[in-house]
């Protein structure tokens, strides 16, 4: 299985950052272990990495989120750092079905929609949420959809795809929008990408 992982670090205050990691693994326990024994130092300080280790000693994993499929939840506190993760795990499905994971306000979101391609689940993901964006903006992001100036960008060097949304409402808020594929199978050659 594929295990992706989207972190941010810190995740509270003006600085917040976000970090995609991928690995290969049998289970979450075992990319989790890989994940923290991958991480860098000039990132991530040793001692963060220490006690996220001390944390699977102790059998306290990420936990699995019942509302979506493959998709496991933690959060970490180290000193004054704060660190908010989501993990998807890639496996074998009947029907594709896409992980949405949305940063937006501080907060971090996560659904699932079934589809055949990330840009026609992206256009449900909008349609389904709009409610919780500003009409005018979302608006602009669907003109951008349909005119082909706004588009998921697929993140290079990933063992398994995964698309990126970046945008801009107002001055203030910005949605980050990262959007994985939980099957295994499926095939991206036909996609044509702006």
């Amino acid at each position: 299985m594929i295990y992706t992982f989207i972190v941010n670090y810190p995740a509270l205050g003006t600085g917040i950052k976000t970090y995609v990691f991928q690995h290969i693994a049998v289970d979450v326990k075992d990319a989790y272990i890989k994940w923290i024994s991958n991480l860098k130092t000039n990132t991530f300080s040793q001692r963060v990495k220490d006690e996220l280790m001390e944390e699977v000693n102790s059998e306290l994993l990420p936990l699995c989120l019942n509302e979506v499929v493959n998709v496991w939840w933690e959060t970490s506190i180290s000193g004054n750092s704060f660190m908010m993760m989501h993990i998807v795990g890639t496996s074998e499905h009947p029907t594709p079905l896409y992980t949405f994971i949305v940063n937006y306000r501080k907060g971090m979101f996560v659904s699932q929609i079934e589809g055949t391609d990330p840009q026609s689940c992206f256009r449900q993901w909008i349609k389904k949420n709009a409610k919780y964006y500003p009409k005018y903006e979302v608006e602009k992001i669907e003109t951008g959809l349909d005119n082909n100036t706004l588009s998921l960008v697929p993140i290079k060097g990933m063992n398994h795809p995964i698309w990126f949304f970046h945008y801009r409402f107002y001055k203030k808020y910005i949605l980050e929008l990262y959007v994985i594929n939980t099957d295994l199978n499926q095939d991206y050659s036909s996609l044509e990408w702006e």
